[in-house]
């Protein structure tokens, strides 16, 4: 954006402070201003603002007609494991799969200096989560004998430095060719007066557009055609907080293929009415997320003729997409909705000041597509994701929940480890059979050491 370009955009939408700031800058100053502020989507931003001025954040008030919706059974599922598992298993080893992780975050609420992928979160090892991921999209390469693309969503503040730590680590063992960073879209926040907040002397406070603008930006930045080219035809998506994801879940895709699905999501049981989590719902006769705080009290309560909740199903950030079907989010102009999250901010002296930030979600996308699957999950085999520094959801909550699903593998397999031992298996050692992998065991065991981590 040249100079004078953006004086004309600050004059048409009355940010007449902004102005005034631009030109009290030196002339290098305001070069590092328009360079911070290139690309943001001003226009967009202002129309979005004119939308929601007056209304409610929230989407949901027009819902009427709100009804559990259809779910796949975790026990029922494990019990056709032979005639579903082959469908994804056969997906997979063709090269039709790509595995993409949001992680444009930053560790701010763990404080953690870091993009949160960079995380060191393992239990025994301390393995951050970009290797984690990295580790399990590789053992599924080495099995199914196929490359298998790493797409790393990023934001313009982290991609560099997520990058170069990729660098740093080779690549945590994938080929360099196979990883596939692309950056998601920066909007200037406002204040409820419709007014840009100067963030320091030469940019203004901005915010990522959403994990739903993954799938913008991944269309726009070309990535969407690379990997169809390539044969590419569905996209395996996760945060990069949720360590336990099982990854390119073959059991879970070839469900989504079975039902046909355009986009297929993994739900579970929520602990409690009001946890944390979107609710997943029928609504209208659209299947939809429908967010914690605005589902009704009535409906979060409800409980069925046997007393167990009527709307349980939580959705955690878990979905097989179609290629094709991201394609038609995108080719008429984006097709998903913004929301509006008012946030609070502390400036100087201590005082808070409010703003306006404008998001999409990738689950929005449930009502626009033909066909959807949805699978049930069990909590401590698949979800605990790293938010918070301390309590619920914090490292020593997730590292707890990484160790206990080790040691379930292994009584799995007949292996029992003292209760005092601290264990960690590599995702590249998961494809073990039970005597090799109760050989290593024992062999770490013997050692006398607390802490047992299972390797290639």
């Amino acid at each position: 954006m040249k100079r004078e370009e953006l004086i004309s955009l600050l004059e048409k939408h009355e940010q007449v402070h902004i102005k005034k700031h631009l030109l009290m800058l030196s002339a290098d100053e305001q070069k590092i201003f328009l360079k911070n502020v290139s690309g943001m989507n001003f226009e967009l931003v202002f129309r979005l603002y004119e939308t929601f001025s007056g209304k409610s954040s929230h989407a949901s008030s027009g819902w009427k007609d709100i009804l559990p919706p259809r779910v796949i059974d975790a026990g029922l599922s494990a019990r056709e494991k032979e005639n579903i598992l082959p469908a994804g298993e056969e997906s997979i080893a063709g090269g039709q799969t790509a595995v993409m992780i949001v992680s444009g975050g930053q560790g701010t609420r763990l404080g953690y200096p870091h993009p949160k992928g960079m995380y060191p979160i393992s239990p025994v090892k301390g393995k951050p989560l970009f290797r984690i991921f990295s580790e399990k999209i590789r053992a599924l390469s080495l099995k199914y004998k196929v490359p298998i693309p790493f797409l790393v969503m990023t934001n313009p503040e982290t991609n560099e430095e997520i990058e170069r730590f990729f660098g740093e680590n080779n690549f945590f063992g994938l080929e360099k060719k196979d990883v596939f960073f692309f950056s998601q879209e920066m909007l200037p926040s406002l204040a409820p007066d419709k007014k840009l907040i100067l963030k320091d002397r030469t940019s203004v406070i901005a915010n990522p557009d959403g994990h739903g603008g993954s799938l913008k930006s991944f269309w726009q930045s070309g990535l969407l055609g690379k990997m169809e080219e390539t044969g590419i035809t569905r996209i395996f998506y996760c945060h990069i907080d949720n360590p336990l994801v099982k990854v390119d879940d073959p059991l879970f895709l070839g469900w989504h293929i079975k039902e046909n699905a355009d986009f297929s999501l993994k739900v579970v049981r929520k602990r409690t009415p009001d946890e944390k989590v979107g609710n997943f719902v029928m609504a209208d006769g659209k299947p939809r997320i429908i967010e914690y705080i605005e589902l009704p009290d009535t409906m979060r309560d409800m409980k069925d003729s046997a007393g167990n909740p009527v709307f349980w199903a939580g959705s955690i950030g878990i979905h097989f997409i179609n290629t094709s079907f991201i394609k038609s989010l995108n080719k008429n102009g984006f097709a998903l909705p913004y929301h509006r999250q008012v946030k609070k901010i502390k400036q100087e002296k201590g005082l808070e000041k409010e703003i306006w930030k404008f998001e999409t979600f990738v689950f929005d996308a449930l009502p626009l597509a033909g066909k959807i699957c949805c699978l049930e999950t069990l909590r401590d085999e698949e979800f605990a994701p790293l938010k918070n520094k301390d309590g619920k959801d914090s490292p020593d909550e997730v590292r707890k929940f990484m160790v206990n699903l080790c040691r379930k593998q292994l009584a799995d397999a007949g292996i029992d480890v003292p209760p005092d031992v601290k264990i960690e298996i590599s995702p590249l050692a998961a494809q073990y059979d039970k005597s090799k992998l109760a050989e290593k065991v024992a062999k770490q065991l013997a050692s006398k050491k607390k802490d047992v981590y299972i390797d290639r």
